[in-house]
């Protein structure tokens, strides 16, 4: 990276804030201003390429060949050295980063941002018999090496996990640099042994994924326990890490261990207090568990005392495809002992909930976005926002369906509802889960894909926006499309959660009585109707929705009427059946206050909730298709789908007046 910058790596650099906080966690540099350019990029993330860092630096240098790696999400494919010269080759200065004064958006602080750190789980220490203090710790740490892809926004080259890498060479015996490694001890409040020793564990571990686990298991085996039952996946014989060491502990009858191997025909037994390797099939680490006596026990062991059962805790440690295969697997097992579909999901989340089922996930290199064989439309996900259709969101360029996860997360239905069904990114970034691994690890277990790119590069032409005539690419205006679908997705979602309050109880004698609902719910409906017309409503018909069909129809046909969206709307509002809905929300409010009044408050807030749905339905689906034109045509869609994507516009505003028609017959029943 120093040859690529063109420098010798003794520059000062004078640390910004960001900076500043992350050598706090640097020995001996805690309270540096300026750190020499090789120690900043010592303590940098150079590899893989972030997509903020691409994103900047297409900012400052405007190249065609990064603008085509970002629009194909291919900038994990490269490290900070090689993606500097291919800028280099394009006539960008790269000692510009490093000259530049601080603040300035080229300064090297804004491009290499500081690496996070990683987690590992200790294996083992060793203390001072003295002291009692911890003398070592223990890892067991996978080296990660792969490759990435030749192609045309990717080099052919051989890769190394940044943090394995940096770990297995610290390691290496002829290794004389010297360097100190910085820690941070971190004490996970759920992945840790039951507080009643006579509780059995069941540990469910995937190649280094036995890290954990060795350290409880040596604390079991000093006193007397319930059972203790450990699951191993490994590719062979020769991967059953630290096996004299299990043989010892099994060999005193303190643990029961099965081990599956992948790529060897083998199948472990203890036999007169020693492992022994007889002949069988290989299988993976859901076969093992499902063979008659694994899963008879392990279904002994999932239930409950109350049920006759052990109540055993559960530990899974693993890479993202494993700790999804023992979930499912243990899922298999209830459905093999005769619980049905929902049944089986509500005990696992039963097991969540009561700590009794806890994973520490770990991922690896999950390829290219580019190389994906699932790829999945944005107007397909936008569907997956309820029950029925499921929880989709898009994170970073990958689609993950959280169905199965909104039951498990500790925010609940609510926070997960809110952003189902769009990207989410930029919330999931606010609470800086990107820097945590240990959440993006547990993400990765439910990705089904990553989320389309369209090639709408030779598109382009001139529209008629805010500013007059303007120069407008095929991709501004498709983001635009994108921008407002989403704004409807997430208005959804928020009238979901605003409208849930039918299945709450809101007072005290709801809840501790069980009357039928009282007028104070039906006010909070009435509420919620009027922030979804007022807010929502007004808010999607207005500006955006103007824009939207200035830029549009401006594109697509030269005799369109600038101004026709807006009249559009403003005719249905100022329409006789416009003002009775404007009336209707005050004289309901009336009546509520009327203790006399016959209304049927019930039926006419279940009605308008529905019109409410159908409403925000009906323009996603608009929406939706004129997004589905730019999904068929691509970099052709001004050219073969103008009719199309007026159409889908040109509907949008019929959804109001049906939305009008709908409150007003919902009160005259």
């Amino acid at each position: 990276t120093l040859d690529a910058l063109s420098a010798t790596g003794d520059e000062p650099i004078q640390l910004n804030p960001l900076w500043g906080e992350a050598v706090k966690l640097r020995d001996g540099y805690e309270n540096s201003k300026v750190l020499s350019l090789r120690t900043l990029l010592t303590f940098g993330c150079l590899r893989p390429v972030s997509r903020a860092t691409a994103k900047t630096l297409y900012g400052i240098t405007h190249n065609e060949n990064l603008w085509r790696i970002l629009e194909a999400r291919a900038e994990d494919q490269w490290e900070l050295w090689d993606l500097l010269n291919l800028l280099a080759e394009g006539g960008f200065e790269t000692r510009r980063l490093w000259k530049a004064a601080p603040g300035e958006l080229e300064r090297i602080c804004r491009i290499v941002p500081p690496e996070n750190f990683r987690i590992y789980s200790i294996a083992a220490f060793q203390k001072d018999l003295q002291t009692g203090e911890a003398t070592e710790i223990q890892l067991m740490v996978g080296q990660l090496n792969y490759e990435t892809l030749a192609t045309s926004v990717s080099n052919f080259a051989s890769r190394t996990g940044v943090g394995s890498g940096y770990l297995s060479r610290l390691n290496d015996p002829s290794a004389t640099d010297g360097r100190r490694v910085s820690i941070k001890l971190l004490h996970p409040p759920r992945f840790s042994l039951p507080k009643d020793s006579f509780k059995p564990i069941v540990m469910f571990a995937g190649g280094t994924g036995l890290a954990p686990f060795r350290s409880l298991i040596q604390e079991r085996s000093k006193e007397q326990t319930a059972e203790n039952w450990l699951f191993f996946g490994t590719r062979t014989r020769e991967d059953l890490y630290y096996a004299s060491e299990l043989e010892a502990i099994s060999a005193l009858g303190k643990l029961n261990i099965r081990a599956a191997f992948s790529r060897d025909d083998v199948s472990l037994e203890l036999k007169n207090g020693k492992f022994l390797f007889t002949k069988g099939e290989r299988c993976y680490i859901d076969g093992e568990m499902l063979k008659e006596e694994n899963a008879a026990h392990l279904y002994n062991l999932l239930k409950s005392p109350n049920e006759g059962g052990l109540g055993a805790a559960f530990y899974v440690c693993g890479h993202v495809e494993f700790a999804v295969t023992v979930f499912n697997a243990i899922k298999s097992v209830l459905l093999k002992f005769g619980h049905g579909e929902e049944s089986a999901e509500q005990m696992l989340y039963r097991l969540v909930g009561e700590d009794r089922y806890m994973q520490e996930v770990f991922t690896t290199y999950a390829g290219a976005h580019f190389s994906q064989s699932n790829v999945i439309p944005a107007s397909e996900v936008v569907s997956h926002n309820n029950d029925e259709d499921g929880y989709w969101m898009i994170i970073d360029g990958r689609v993950y369906d959280l169905g199965e996860f909104i039951h498990l997360h500790p925010g609940g239905l609510k926070i997960m509802r809110s952003y189902s069904g769009m990207d989410a990114t930029a919330a999931y970034r606010m609470v800086l889960h990107q820097v945590n691994p240990e959440v993006d690890a547990l993400l990765a277990m439910y990705e089904i894909g990553a989320v389309r790119r369209l090639d709408l590069s030779q598109g382009w032409g001139v529209a008629l926006s805010g500013k007059g005539l303007q120069f407008m690419t095929l991709q501004d205006v498709y983001r635009l499309w994108v921008r407002l679908l989403y704004q409807v997705v997430e208005m959804e979602n928020a009238f979901a959660n605003d409208f849930s309050i039918r299945a709450e109880p809101v007072t005290y004698d709801e809840k501790m009585t069980g009357v039928s609902p009282s007028r104070y719910r039906w006010l909070q409906y009435l509420q919620s109707h009027g922030r979804f017309r007022r807010d929502y409503q007004s808010k999607i018909m207005g500006e955006s929705l103007h824009s939207l069909w200035t830029l549009t129809s401006s594109l697509c046909d030269e005799n369109a009427e600038a101004g026709w969206m807006s009249r559009q709307i403003t005719s249905i509002h100022e329409s006789s059946l416009g003002k009775k809905t404007a009336e209707l929300e005050v004289s309901l409010m009336k009546e509520l206050r009327n203790p006399s009044s016959d209304v049927n408050f019930e039926a006419i807030c279940l009605e308008f909730e529905k019109a409410d749905k159908k409403f925000l339905l009906d323009l996603k689906l608009g929406l939706r298709a004129g997004l589905m034109v730019f999904e068929q045509y691509e970099s052709k869609t001004l050219i073969h789908g103008r009719p199309a994507l007026l159409t889908a516009i040109q509907e949008l505003p019929k959804h109001l007046m049906d939305y009008h028609e709908v409150l007003n017959k919902a009160v005259i029943r």
